[in-house]
């Protein structure tokens, strides 16, 4: 859209990202209420500030429950950690062997982690591929930390264990306390 509006200077742009969705994809796993209190995230090219801030507003009325304005840089990013990498991360979670052997072992934890592992591998591919340098960033974080539990696992170092394991549980809630103050 950047270079269209070099051709087009009065064209007025907002790409749009819905944060909501399923692991299903069609028309016939849609649901009335899957943008309900969802975020939106809009992302202006060149777009007037009058434009944007009527567009946000329409965007709530349809009954979204909060817009997110970005940058496209800023975007890719964010969407890296917090969308493309849990997917990873739930693929490779699936492929243990014992995956196969879970039934009756599992209350909601193995649910929530392989969710997202079914997903269209040509649609997921490709915005991957199309952001790889941000995500590559937050896969090597990943796998720093899981060599850091492995570490402490291997030599049995409990104390350690427990530091990181609140360190995780300290983050997890400082991240929940971020939000509840934002969405005040």
């Amino acid at each position: 859209m950047k270079e269209l509006q070099k051709s087009y200077p009065d064209l007025q742009f907002i790409s749009t990202h819905p944060m909501a969705g399923r692991e299903f994809s069609g028309v016939r796993h849609s649901t009335v209420n899957m943008f309900d209190k969802a975020s939106m995230i809009l992302v202006p090219v060149n777009a007037d500030i009058r434009v944007t801030s009527a567009f946000k507003t329409y965007i709530l009325s349809l009954g979204f429950g909060s817009v997110v304005i970005s940058t496209a840089e800023r975007h890719d990013e964010i969407i890296a950690y917090t969308s493309q990498l849990a997917h990873l991360v739930s693929s490779s979670y699936i492929k243990s062997e014992t995956a196969q052997s879970y039934l009756g072992f599992s209350a909601g934890s193995f649910r929530d982690m392989t969710r997202v592992a079914r997903l269209s591998p040509e649609m997921w591919s490709q915005l991957m591929i199309d952001n790889a340098d941000n995500l590559v960033v937050e896969l090597s974080s990943i796998i720093n930390s899981l060599e850091e539990y492995k570490s402490v696992l291997e030599t049995g170092d409990l104390i350690k264990l427990k530091q990181l394991l609140a360190d995780g549980n300290e983050r997890k809630l400082s991240a929940e306390k971020m939000k509840r103050e934002k969405l005040k």
